[in-house]
């Protein structure tokens, strides 16, 4: 059963932030305090009383469920609920914890009648910045289904890396954010323009209760339940939004809790360093050539206009029927290029036209493509497919 509140929430609460707790007793007060404090772009204080924080501490050995009570204790005016529970064996993991929290929260805001409520979710090993939840609902109000944060690993932590996990680090976040102005310049998109990041993970994703119902909420996976809820928003062609206003500090352990994420990420790479082996990824090439073809696909999609489709099915190595058809038959533009990717995958004609190169390389190929792509109008970006009621943003405290 569903660990609940007992408490209803406060009629004005708008936000619900969610995190799952597991033997966290020294991070996690932390993780509290930065939510205690949150301001608007101004720095003014915004009402406590707008957001509520959930926590479940889920089969902990350590004190943090004491750290999390006496911090609720110590801090009366945040609206802080701390459930304890012991999962099965099954279901021992953080992709059931969060499942358990975020349905919990969807509940919540749909009894106050608030389906653009937003339920965000972070970790216990993060500090986020102090306007947070404010850039999260800013992002909302402006049509947003789905906000990704920004996340920084913390500096202490990035400085005890060794070299060469911290170095593939930091190439990868580099060609991550290349890659991202590429396809913000080749296929823009109202609801995610430029400037944005690449970054829709765990500790800073937040959505409305509308969208994370309409996908049938988060899989409660061992691992990556955080990219899995982003690939379900994909699908149903959510409007997700990348923002730089919404940032935060994680942790760079390199002990990981789950079968897979940052800390087994990186550990990955010192392997990959110990070994000798490059890091590859796909070419500047690649990049263009899928961004091009996505924003072709998007306007055959809306408009039903296959006006040009022989050239797009050519780029991507494709039957013209099949791609003809799929675009007939598909309800949504994610599940367009699901299909594709799943077809390039399945004959490999796409990585035989466009193998992976090493990851140094692909940066200084996207570092002399931006300049022409920068110097030249970009196209009309996509436009969102309906209008929404925009919801009331966190009001400033007294």
């Amino acid at each position: 059963p569903r660990p609940v509140v007992e408490t209803s929430p406060d009629p004005r609460c708008t936000l619900c932030v969610v995190i799952p707790v597991r033997d966290e007793e020294e991070r996690l007060r932390d993780a509290l305090e930065a939510l205690a404090l949150q301001v608007n772009h101004h720095g003014h204080r915004i009402d406590s009383a707008c957001y509520e924080v959930i926590v479940l501490c889920n089969n902990c050995s350590d004190a943090s469920v004491d750290v999390a009570r006496q911090f609720a204790a110590a801090h009366p005016d945040l609206s802080l609920h701390v459930l304890e529970v012991t999962l099965p064996a099954d279901m021992a993991h953080v992709g059931a914890a969060r499942r358990l929290l975020m349905d919990e929260a969807a509940a919540r805001l749909a009894s106050l009648g608030k389906w653009r409520g937003v339920i965000a979710m972070t970790d216990a090993d993060s500090c986020v910045e102090p306007d947070w939840a404010w850039g999260i609902l800013e992002e909302v109000w402006r049509g947003a289904d789905a906000v990704g944060g920004r996340i920084f690993v913390d500096p202490s932590d990035q400085a005890g890396l060794d070299p060469m996990s911290r170095s593939y680090h930091l190439h990868d976040v580099g060609y991550r954010t290349l890659v991202t102005e590429v396809d913000g310049l080749l296929d823009p998109v109202a609801w995610d323009p430029l400037p944005r990041h690449f970054q829709h993970f765990g500790p800073s994703l937040a959505v409305t209760v509308d969208a994370y119902r309409k996908v049938g909420g988060i899989p409660p996976l061992p691992w990556l339940e955080d990219v899995a809820l982003y690939d379900r928003l994909v699908l149903h062609d959510a409007r997700i939004r990348h923002s730089p206003l919404v940032r935060l500090r994680t942790s760079g352990r390199q002990a990981g809790r789950t079968g897979f994420g940052f800390a087994v990420q990186l550990g990955l790479w010192r392997e990959m360093g110990m070994h000798a082996e490059p890091f590859r990824v796909p070419s500047s090439g690649e990049v263009a050539a899928l961004a091009r073809s996505r924003r072709h696909l998007r306007r055959m999609w809306c408009h039903r206009d296959r006006h040009g489709i022989e050239t797009v099915a050519e780029w991507l190595l494709l039957d013209r029927d099949w791609l003809a058809d799929l675009l007939d038959d598909s309800m949504t533009f994610g599940s367009v290029v699901q299909a594709i990717t799943a077809e390039q995958d399945e004959y490999g004609v796409w990585k035989d036209r466009w193998p992976p190169v090493e990851i140094g390389a692909a940066i200084r190929e996207l570092r002399n493509l931006l300049p022409t792509l920068r110097s030249t109008p970009s196209p009309r970006p996509a436009q969102s497919l309906e209008q929404i009621e925009p919801i009331t943003l966190l009001s400033v405290a007294d």
